[in-house]
């Protein structure tokens, strides 16, 4: 059997096959599987036989030499992630000394050798391929003669475990400094001279960003660190500049000509890069609808200059108050974007629906179009509200209607086969004259954002549809089932809390709809509404169309925004190539490793765009210091309460040093911390009343106190807390700051419970805290028996 299964991994030497492949090959019955399990569990053991992800077999690929990038894991160890889908690959170990040469980040050849008994795979260094700029931001500071950077490293670890900050020392010489001043933020680039040791690095000035606190260092400061780049390299200027700023008449040939159709397009009123256009006219019972969206595809050609740059980027990143574009700006907002009154390339979905939405036939084709105006959600919706409109909507208005009808049919349709609302509150943030935040609203939704998002995935699912019943390659948008897991906790949560609710083993998107509209009733709704909509699955790009959970829909993927999403790009690239009747260039595992590149490229963008919200936030509410709000509990931990404010709309933590006096104790759903002694309940939905004690900006974070009332305030607490409402709370000098002193609301000294930690025992005056058990969080800690002398029962965590 041996030889047979050796003989089975040989006919594809380069790729790792599951057992029950491996048995079909080997003509192994199945009753013999746990015998062949033992056989290639030696031959892993002898070296001849690699074991991957998933109970995958391949060969052994000792002696060859692969490439990958560089990563460290929870125990700093350095792993090579071969080139490939992350979800597949198998890390590889480097040996102890690739420690002096490699960095986290660079990437690297090895050679694969076989070392230890168990026949482990290790890669030795044979080159550094390349190396990325290792730019860092931080804190400049001089201790007498000497010059330093202190910098947060942001180290991936082990698959599951996360990632994590840890600090570092960056030694600069004078010369090196640029004239930075004690104190502050400046770019730092490591130097290679101590490569492997990164506690003794040696590094220079070469941007100093100025103040910590200042709200624009602070956002150059997050722009660098997440690597967003305002700037294009020349020869991508060049690239895009050579095609002017109109369509040529050659561009416009062999296209259809839809400059007479009423198509427009509607977006928000700061909006620049206009990607898609709509109409729909009736058509006996039914409707026919276009979907015009941007050509890119046209200007961005495969491997150009603009096409390399566009999928380093991934996608456009929008912060509060600017966008950092995939594309230069004059495709972006100028060439490629469906501006009013002139002719553009596009790409034409046309969908026949009958009466009640069903698209019955679809045709796509290149067209040459012309917008017939500019509208914006404000202006729409109030018209569909009944208000007068202005004298060009009012122009526009029967065909404006035709496209809410159709909109409505397609989301009726979309509910009725179970369709999820994944809509959360987001905040928008309002600037004055001098470009600083000073309020943040929830972004509102009127029906014209409904309108146009019901057209657009109507048009993605018709595109999906398309390439799936031709079984053509394509990058899809995925969102899998929902985790067990999650689900069975969440109901869990329901039935501690009172509400019952049932799921089915496998459940239906429609029976997530339908208990998120009987949640909506409940006072703490909104809370476990947005609670259960993040325990469902992210949203990702694959070559596989697996559908789309949320919108329970069975084929997806994006189209609709080539302007600023790179998977939409690839899309249209591989449709015109299938409709000029040419076999799609990009295979399977092209796809998927673009797929992957982008979903990560999204998700770095979606952070980066967060902490910029933090940030605005915090300075919005270091505006409001000592002001009292009412305020909804959105979450809970053991250090504290998570809290919305009603207006303005932000987010702060109340930590659970300034409750009122008592050992709190996390509940088994996270949904409540429970006072020991009194009894005291802070759940998840309270509504409470909180003052706004302080704002980091630099941390971007918020915190708030309760106002205590009744015998609450006359606690010790509650007089500190009421003694120093006219201060701020934890107020350092620039000294303090600088060293990273911290607030108590997270530990560090403070007016109230200075040096009680999460968790600890209350200590006299001067003494050391002693940590109290796992899952308690401040006060006292209860006696531990209950009436009758009977010792209380300890909880498992």
């Amino acid at each position: 059997m041996e030889e047979r299964l050796l003989a089975a991994l040989r006919r594809e030497p380069g790729a790792a096959h599951p057992l029950p492949q491996l048995l079909e090959w080997a003509n192994v019955p199945e009753k013999k599987g746990k015998e062949a399990k033992r056989i290639l569990k030696a031959l892993v053991k002898k070296g001849l036989v690699e074991r991957e992800k998933g109970r995958r077999y391949r060969l052994s690929r000792a002696g060859q030499q692969i490439e990958g990038v560089v990563e460290l894991d929870g125990r700093g160890q350095l792993l090579l992630y071969p080139d490939g889908p992350r979800q597949t690959v198998t890390p590889i170990t480097l040996l102890p000394e690739a420690a002096e040469q490699a960095d986290p980040g660079d990437r690297v050849r090895v050679e694969l050798v076989v070392r230890g008994t168990e026949g482990r795979h290790y890669g030795r260094l044979v080159e550094t391929v390349s190396r990325p700029r290792p730019l860092h931001v931080g804190v400049f500071q001089k201790a007498g003669a000497a010059c330093f950077v202190e910098i947060e490293v942001d180290l991936p670890q082990a698959p599951g475990f996360g990632r994590r900050k840890v600090k570092n020392d960056v030694i600069v010489d004078v010369k090196d400094s640029m004239g930075a001043k004690d104190g502050q933020l400046v770019q730092v680039e490591l130097q290679d001279a101590q490569r492997g040791r990164p506690s003794a690095r040696m590094g220079r000035v070469v941007k100093v960003i100025g103040e910590p606190g200042d709200r624009q260092a602070e956002l150059t400061k997050l722009m660098m660190e997440h690597g967003l780049d305002v700037e294009f390299p020349e020869e991508v200027m060049a690239d895009a500049a050579r095609f002017g700023t109109e369509p040529s008449p050659d561009d416009m040939r062999h296209r259809r000509d839809v400059r007479a159709l009423p198509l427009v397009t509607i977006d928000s009123e700061t909006a620049k890069d206009f990607d898609d256009a709509v109409c729909a006219v009736k058509d006996g019972s039914g409707y026919i609808l276009y979907v015009a969206i941007a050509d890119v595809a046209h200007y961005v050609r495969p491997g150009s200059p603009l096409d390399k740059e566009a999928r380093r980027r991934g996608t456009s990143t929008y912060l509060t108050d600017r966008a950092i574009p995939m594309l230069p700006e004059g495709l972006s907002n100028g060439l490629c974007s469906l501006k009013p009154k002139v002719d553009r390339l596009c790409m034409l979905v046309e969908m026949h629906l009958d009466a009640t939405g069903h698209v019955k036939k679809t045709k796509m084709e290149a067209a040459v179009m012309r917008s017939h105006a500019r509208l914006t959600y404000t202006r729409v919706a109030q018209a569909l509200d009944g208000n007068p409109p202005d004298e060009e909507v009012q122009a526009l208005l029967p065909h404006i209607l035709v496209l809410s009808r159709v909109a409505a049919k397609l989301l009726e349709r979309r509910l009725k086969r179970g369709a999820i609302d994944l809509d959360l509150p987001e905040p928008e943030v309002r600037f004055d004259d001098k470009g600083i935040p000073v309020d943040a609203l929830r972004r509102p939704r009127n029906d014209a954002h409904r309108l146009i998002e019901d057209l657009m995935l109507a048009a993605n699912e018709a595109v999906a549809r398309y390439f799936v019943e031709r079984d053509l390659p394509c990058i899809f948008r995925i969102h899998e089932d929902p985790d067990p897991e999650r689900l069975a906790t969440f109901l869990g949560l329901l039935e501690h809390l009172g509400l019952k609710a049932r799921l089915s083993e496998k459940p239906r998107p429609d029976e997530i709809a339908h208990l998120l509209e009987s949640l909506s009733t409940h006072a703490f709704g909104k809370p476990l509404h947005g609670l259960l909509l993040r325990s469902l699955a992210q949203a990702r790009y694959a070559a596989e169309c697996k559908g789309h959970y949320g919108l329970a829909a069975e084929h997806y993927l994006h189209f609709t925004s080539p302007i600023r999403r790179y998977p939409d790009l690839v899309v249209h690239r591989l449709l015109k190539q299938v409709l000029a009747g040419e076999v799609p260039k990009s295979g399977a595992e092209s796809l998927e490793l673009t797929a992957e590149a982008c979903s990560t490229l999204e998700r770095k963008a979606m952070i980066a765009e967060r902490s910029c919200m933090d940030l605005d936030r915090s300075v919005i509410a270091s505006q409001h210091l000592h002001e009292e709000f009412d305020a909804t509990i959105t979450g809970v931990q053991g250090f504290g309460l998570f809290c919305s404010l009603d207006q303005p709309f932000l987010d702060g933590l109340i930590a659970v040093q300034s409750l009122p006096s008592d050992y709190y104790e996390l509940d088994e759903f996270g949904a409540m911390l429970v006072g020991q002694n009194t009894g005291r309940r802070f759940m998840l939905g309270d509504r409470v009343r909180v003052t706004l004690v302080n704002a980091n900006v630099s941390r971007r974070q918020v915190d708030l106190r309760l106002v205590l009332e009744g015998e609450d305030a006359e606690t010790p607490e509650g007089q500190a807390y009421a003694s120093g409402r006219d201060r701020i709370r934890g107020r350092r000098s620039d000294a303090g700051e600088r060293r990273g002193a911290k607030p108590a609301a997270r530990g560090g000294k403070g007016p109230v419970r200075a040096t009680k930690r999460l968790g600890d025992k209350p200590s006299k005056p001067g003494g050391k805290p002693k940590a109290g058990p796992k899952g308690a969080a401040g006060g006292k800690r209860p006696s531990g028996k209950k009436a009758g002398g009977k010792k209380a029962p300890r909880r498992r965590r």
